[in-house]
C-alpha cells in the first residue's frame, strides 16, 4: 500500500504548482492547493453538500476527466445535469465518467478497478452511507474502502469526498479513525442560520483550524440558462 506521509506530501504539495480549484474561490482559500495525491474532504449536511459536490466536479472537469461515484442506500436526487450545466458555463471539455453502488461492496469493488490510466482526479459522494446499517463488531467492512483511497492517494490522484457526519459524533466525519487518518484535508460544512454555511478547517497539513462563512446562494450559484443536453453527450 502507497499511503504519502506528511513530510512527503507536504514536499509534493508544494512542488505540484498545478493546483486544483473546488469552484469557490473562499474554499481555495481556506483549503490551499489541492495537489496530486491529495484526499480533500467535506463532511457535514448532506444537502449543502451535494450542491457543493456539482460546483466541486463541474471545476474539475476542467483538467480533464473525471470519476465520480454516488453510494447510495435510499433514493437520492442527485441532479447530473446540474453538474453539465456548471461544466458548460465554463467552457469545460473534460467528461465526467458516474457509477453508482448500493452495497459497502459495490463500492469495494469500483474502487478497487479504479486507477489513474482510468482517471486522475477522483469524486466520492457519500462513500460511507452504508456505515450507518453496520453493528460496531462489522465495521471493518469500512476498511477496504478506505485501504484503496489511500492507493488512489498513493499513485497521484486527487480524491475528494463528500462524507456525512458519524452516526457516533456530529463532530466527526463517517468512516472510522483510519479513514480521517488517511485524509490530508478535512472540511466541516455546518448550517448556520437559513441560508448561511460555516466551512470550518479540522485537518490540514500546514494550516491550523479557521473558518470561513458562506452563503448557501454563493453555493449553488445563480447560472444562467445554458440548454438541454443529453446525459449521453458526456457520459
Amino acid at each position: 500500500m502507497i499511503m504519502l506521509s506528511i513530510p512527503d506530501f507536504l514536499a509534493r504539495y508544494a512542488a505540484d504548482g498545478y493546483c486544483y480549484s473546488t469552484g469557490l474561490e473562499e474554499l481555495d482559500e481556506l483549503i490551499g492547493c489541492i495537489s496530486g495525491g491529495s484526499v480533500i474532504e467535506f463532511y457535514g449536511d448532506l444537502d449543502v453538500l451535494v450542491s457543493l459536490s456539482y460546483r466541486l466536479v463541474a471545476k474539475w472537469s476542467c483538467y480533464g476527466n473525471v470519476a465520480l461515484l454516488v453510494a447510495q442506500s435510499s433514493p437520492l436526487l442527485y441532479d447530473f445535469y446540474e453538474i453539465k450545466k456548471r461544466a458548460l458555463l465554463e467552457n469545460c471539455q473534460g467528461s465526467v465518467t458516474v457509477s453508482r453502488s448500493f452495497r459497502i461492496e459495490d463500492t469495494t469493488q469500483l474502487l478497487s478497478e479504479a486507477n489513474t490510466g482510468m482517471s486522475r482526479s477522483y469524486v466520492l459522494f457519500d462513500p460511507f452511507v452504508h456505515a450507518v446499517e453496520l453493528p460496531p463488531k462489522e465495521r471493518w467492512r469500512l476498511s477496504p474502502v478506505v485501504r484503496h483511497i489511500r492507493r488512489l492517494s498513493g499513485h497521484g490522484a486527487r480524491v475528494a469526498i463528500f462524507n456525512r457526519y458519524s452516526v457516533f459524533s456530529r463532530s466527526q466525519p463517517e468512516g472510522g479513525s483510519l479513514y480521517r487518518h488517511s485524509v490530508h484535508v478535512s472540511v466541516m460544512l455546518e448550517k448556520v442560520g437559513k441560508r448561511g454555511v460555516k466551512a470550518l478547517l479540522v485537518k490540514h497539513p500546514s494550516r491550523g483550524s479557521t473558518s470561513v462563512f458562506l452563503s448557501i446562494d454563493e453555493i449553488e450559484g445563480r447560472a444562467e440558462w445554458v440548454g438541454q443536453a443529453l446525459l449521453s453527450e458526456w457520459l
